[in-house]
């Protein structure tokens, strides 16, 4: 597996371009605003895209949805929790968050809360994320962890909107993504990439929470 990241938008959302080296297959993960640096990622290495996927309903991640679908004719992966998220989007809305949008697609697929599936060739296990919103999915596979907004490189997702809750949140980095192996390198939707191990020892999120 190989992964490729574009730092996309006025959000800076890390889109990653997930790669079954052997097939030349790959998957769209949390296509930002900007589509014309992923296509150019894609054509360069000579890609056939599969699907695009979205760890979580919030618009940065999904801005880029619409025109990759027009482009590669492949189906959007999103759970079914935060559907309303794509119900809800509209021009004026996007607009005042700073990402002009001419809307997102309704998804074409669930991706299941739990479980496993299979994206260009690769299978991932399913690790139901809750706490920055319901429907927030997070996808580990050969040492990798892809977590959205849950985890962020010595930080944590946002959860001062509604229907985030911190407490949930924590519960899922503590009980479900630092059971995993202390070298699992993590992808976040935002920052740099970081490892289970140093976020068990430095994220200073989990070390309050740990002293209450």
């Amino acid at each position: 597996m190989q992964i490729l990241i574009h730092e996309n938008g006025y959000y800076v959302v890390n889109t990653y371009i997930v790669i079954n080296e052997e097939k030349r297959e790959c998957f769209i993960l949390d296509p930002g605003e900007e589509t014309d640096p992923i296509i150019r990622k894609i054509n360069n290495a000579g890609l056939k895209p599969t699907a695009i996927v979205c760890t979580h309903g919030h618009i940065d991640h999904m801005e880029g949805v619409l025109e990759l679908k027009k482009r590669y004719s492949i189906p959007f992966y999103l759970n079914e929790n935060d559907w309303n998220f794509v119900q809800n989007v509209t021009i004026e809305e996007s607009i005042e968050q700073g990402i002009p949008s001419q809307g997102v697609p309704a998804p074409d697929e669930n991706l299941p809360l739990e479980g496993t599936i299979t994206l260009a060739g690769i299978e991932f296990e399913l690790i139901h994320s809750p706490g920055h919103t319901d429907g927030s999915v997070s996808l580990y596979s050969h040492g990798s962890l892809f977590c959205g907004d849950t985890l962020l490189s010595l930080s944590i997702g946002r959860t001062n909107f509604p229907g985030a809750n911190e407490d949930l949140l924590i519960n899922v980095i503590q009980e479900k993504f630092f059971a995993l192996p202390d070298n699992t390198m993590v992808y976040p939707g935002h920052g740099p990439v970081t490892s289970i191990y140093q976020e068990k020892r430095l994220n200073p999120y989990i070390i309050q929470a740990n002293s209450r």
